[in-house]
């Protein structure tokens, strides 16, 4: 039970972060100056991902 409710929040998380990428990119894409904010934007969600990751097979 809890690993499928992990695995579906975990999926749930990694379409955030796609949607999240996508659309800071097309806002930036002109923008390109502000690359180093785009790409510590797009880091932050994927360290989160990555800590819930390891959280969810050291708990199994």
């Amino acid at each position: 039970m809890t690993t499928n409710f992990g695995l579906l929040v975990l999926s749930g998380c990694l379409i955030i972060v796609c949607c999240f990428m996508v659309s800071v990119t097309i806002m930036n894409w002109r923008q390109w100056q502000r690359r180093r904010l785009v790409l510590l934007l797009n880091s932050i969600p994927i360290i989160l991902t990555l800590i819930s990751i390891y959280f969810l097979f050291h708990k199994s």
